[in-house]
């Protein structure tokens, strides 16, 4: 039995069982660690880092998206247009769609450090080796392209009449 004084200064008698005092600790506790759990789980999800590629922001992938990809996937523009590579030859600038995007992230992260080909229509018109998973959805399409070649397969990607493909190459 213990005695405790109110507010007003008069004693009164407490029964304090200690199993009770022992059961609201390890409520509190588990109350504690649980929202802990929750917070952790919500700020993964909210604040996962983001990767950038030339300043673009990138799709973040999730546990889920760890399964190899598919050797051939399709990739879905949003829009193209005429640019030129490092070497000031004409090229073909390609932004893929948040879907493509991820489907390419995950494609170049699983094949990183093998040469992968981007195919238009069955061409394939550039094959680089990746050095590094690809974000952000952007897409370079260089290789021996007039400007006319460019600017018609530009035309026909924005246009959504071309396909445009990408799979790992054979043999390195």
């Amino acid at each position: 039995m213990q005695q405790s004084i109110t507010a007003s200064g008069n004693a009164s008698e407490e029964v304090s069982e200690p199993e009770q005092a022992g059961d609201s600790s390890r409520r509190m506790i588990a109350g504690g660690i649980l929202c802990l759990t929750g917070l952790a789980l919500i700020g993964r999800a909210l604040f996962r880092p983001q990767g950038t590629s030339h300043g673009t922001a990138s799709v973040v992938p999730v546990a889920s998206d760890m399964a190899p990809p598919d050797d051939n996937v399709r990739l879905e523009i949003r829009s193209a247009a005429v640019a030129y590579d490092r070497h000031d030859h004409p090229a073909v600038r390609a932004r893929l769609t948040e879907r493509s995007a991820l489907a390419y992230f995950r494609f170049t992260r699983f094949y990183q450090g093998r040469i992968i080909e981007l195919l238009v229509d069955g061409r394939v018109v550039s094959a680089p080796r990746i050095i590094e998973p690809i974000t952000g959805g952007l897409i370079l399409l260089s290789g021996d392209l007039t400007y006319e070649q460019a600017a018609r397969i530009a035309q026909r990607l924005k246009a959504h009449d071309a396909r445009l493909m990408v799979r790992v190459r054979d043999t390195d």
